[in-house]
Formats: structure tokens, C-alpha cells, sequence
């Protein structure tokens, strides 16, 4: 219905982008590290 999908919008544009392992692993390690690491290593950080 039209309420429920105007709640989940937001959260479809946000995942629109991921588009592939690399963008999400990318996506995860940047959500649990600190400022200035590497992608290569965040992205590492994001396998484990």
C-alpha cells in the first residue's frame, strides 16, 4: 500500500546505489571504522 511504501522509500534510494560486492563491502567498512582509512583496508575490515 502507499503509506507503507512512502516508509520504505528512504531506505531504497539510500541501497539504490550499492550495486556490487566491492560498493557494499565499501558501504559496511566505512560504517565501522575510523576517519581516514584506506577503501582497501575498509573494505578488508568489512570481509572479516
Amino acid at each position: 500500500d502507499n503509506k507503507m511504501m512512502d516508509l520504505l522509500r528512504p531506505s531504497l534510494e539510500e541501497a539504490f546505489v550499492i550495486q556490487n560486492q566491492q560498493v557494499a563491502l565499501d558501504y559496511i567498512g566505512k560504517r565501522g571504522s575510523t576517519v581516514g582509512v584506506t577503501k582497501e583496508k575498509r573494505i578488508r575490515y568489512a570481509k572479516e
